[in-house]
């Protein structure tokens, strides 16, 4: 290769890690500015966790890991900005698809998801590994849950399913009572009654907005006849296992109240592409 064509490669590559390097700078300087306008929240620290090309777009993710300590109490959280190296923004719409770009981010899913507490279906060892995130009370849901947990048991030498509960509170209130009577009933490995939860229509006794603790367990306890109590639900520990499932589901970035993965790869048509 004649020296003068190296040289230019050379100068080539150091231009575009100087280029790139000044990206990053600014677009943690950014952020940094952004959440510095909020008197209550000091930044502890900003760093870019992970940053991916969106190719079809012309646009760059990053995702960045953010210590915060907003009124003395500590938080760790990931957000999103895309950056065309001109323009920012912290988000993104396709308005032919209504496709949210956050969607096309693929971050790779540690093997810590891969655990026997969340694993309700199949064998732990089974290589093809399904990883759900749910809101016992949102439509999809309840359609689509219940036959995964059956179809997964019917091939459990081939599949695991891993459930972690993501709720959406503020959409669904009542969702955080299920919710944590899913996580007791994992415990006790009564996997039929989480398919039943998904399956019943609450209707009857409590709506998705209702907050009364005492009348959503009530309607909890007809349907499966047990006698299952709120000191059983409001405990430390449940409460943090159902801290620890949604803090899981913001690690990768998930807002929708239904999404899953096989072997790390978000699947958007379950139903379709195991032919349940």
């Amino acid at each position: 290769m004649p020296k003068f064509n190296l040289i230019l490669i050379i100068i080539s590559i150091l231009f575009t890690n100087i280029y790139a390097s000044t990206i990053d700078e600014k677009v943690l300087l950014y952020e940094k500015q952004r959440l510095s306008k909020d008197k209550n929240i000091q930044i502890e620290k900003i760093e870019i966790y992970n940053k991916q090309d969106i190719k079809k777009f012309g646009w760059m993710a990053y995702v960045l890991n953010i210590k915060l300590n907003i009124n003395n109490k500590k938080l760790a959280i990931k957000d999103v900005l895309f950056t065309n190296g001109s323009y920012i923004s912290n988000n993104l719409i396709n308005l032919e698809s209504n496709e949210n770009l956050i969607e096309l981010i693929r971050l790779p899913i540690d093997t810590v998801y891969y655990n026997k507490r969340h694993l309700i279906a199949g064998k732990y060892k089974s290589k093809k590994k399904i990883l759900i995130f749910s809101d016992p009370l949102c439509k999809k849901c309840k359609i689509i849950v219940p036959k995964l947990i059956n179809y997964v048991n019917k091939y459990k030498n081939t599949f695991a399913l891993y459930y972690y509960n993501f709720p959406d509170i503020k959409q669904n209130p009542a969702s955080d009572i299920v919710s944590k009577a899913i996580l007791y009933l994992i415990k006790k490995r009564k996997i039929n009654s989480i398919i039943k939860i998904h399956q019943t229509n609450f209707n009857k006794y409590f709506s998705n907005q209702e907050t009364n603790k005492e009348t959503i367990l009530k309607g909890i306890n007809n349907i499966l006849n047990t006698n299952i109590k709120l000191s059983d639900l409001e405990t430390s520990d449940t409460n943090n296992e159902l801290l620890f499932d949604i803090q899981m589901g913001e690690n990768l970035l998930i807002y929708n109240e239904l999404t899953i993965f096989i072997n790390g790869i978000k699947e958007k048509d379950i139903i379709n592409s195991l032919k349940i």
